[in-house]
């Protein structure tokens, strides 16, 4: 019983349930958690906006998930759930799903984000319960039948050595090497990881492929990206390792539009790449380079 504080009468909680069920859900919830009205507490769970299976999973809520499948909600979900599950590395929500006896419902991208983010466990989870061996192209099965499923994203976007390692291990040799795109070392570049493009060099994979495919992996791309976002410690790297590479004036650009002064000065030093301007390059970096740019094109190269 709640108390009307006006007149001291107490109104019959049945009452007030009648009441709180007429509010929007966030409103409803926040009070009957506030009144204690566990039922109606529970009833409103499902109607919350943020409240769905696939968030659940995604924020490793075990304890809500067991609360909805025991209370007999409609339990709807989607792919999202597994795959973000694994992205955000909830090895014990993919633990709850293999028990529950649901269907599983998953896509390449929970291999490929939890390699993405550093979560072996959860990739030794995945291998450890695949049934089967799939290759990029493969479909996945439905049910309740395991597939170790990924794209070349898995290996392209793995920021760390420790990942590629456990791929280079706990996967076969030759899969491994079907498995990574031309993209790997530009990827690398754009973020900056010297340690990944280290461990590529040292891997000997990028050597055992034919000439077709190798030359491709070593365009003016890596160095371009490296130069927008500021990663002069890539560039010393690219050339101190041995690689064949491309050059472009199109880095000087990036780097200059992102306000790189220091990338810049680096190019300028190594000789690489030709300063020479054309009329419409010109006048994107007076009219829209930040002014510490503008101020060394114009001290460094002439530009006014």
């Amino acid at each position: 019983m709640c108390t009307d504080k006006a007149d001291g009468r107490r109104l019959p909680n049945e009452l007030i349930e009648a009441i709180l069920q007429l509010l929007p859900p966030l409103q409803m919830f926040q009070l009957a958690t506030a009144f204690r009205f566990l039922r109606l507490q529970s009833s409103a769970i499902p109607l919350l906006p943020g409240a769905t299976i696939d968030k659940a999973a995604a924020k490793g809520q075990v304890a809500l998930l067991n609360w909805w499948k025991q209370n007999k909600l409609p339990f709807n979900y989607s792919r999202a759930a597994l795959d973000n599950a694994s992205r955000y590395g909830h090895v014990l929500v993919l633990d709850w799903w293999r028990e529950s006896g649901l269907a599983l419902k998953y896509s390449h991208r929970a291999v490929d984000w939890a390699s993405a983010n550093g979560h072996i466990a959860v990739l030794m989870w995945w291998d450890a319960h695949s049934r089967t061996r799939s290759s990029p192209s493969r479909l996945l099965t439905k049910g309740r039948s395991i597939t170790f499923k990924y794209s070349s994203k898995s290996i392209d976007a793995a920021h760390s050595p420790d990942v590629l390692d456990w791929w280079c291990t706990c996967r076969l040799r030759h899969e491994f090497k079907q498995s990574f795109s031309r993209q790997v070392l530009s990827k690398a570049s754009r973020t900056g990881n010297v340690q990944v493009l280290e461990w590529w060099k040292k891997s000997g994979f990028l050597d055992d492929r034919n000439e077709d495919i190798f030359e491709p992996l070593f365009t003016a791309q890596a160095l371009d990206l490296a130069s927008q976002n500021g990663f002069v410690g890539v560039l010393e790297w690219w050339v101190g390792s041995g690689f064949r590479f491309e050059t472009s004036r199109q880095a000087l650009l990036l780097a200059s539009l992102n306000g790189h002064v220091e990338v810049l000065d680096w190019w300028r030093r190594s000789g690489l790449v030709d300063f020479e301007l054309s009329e419409g390059e010109r006048e994107m970096v007076l009219t829209e380079c930040p002014p510490n740019v503008v101020e060394w094109w114009s001290s460094e190269a002439g530009v006014k």
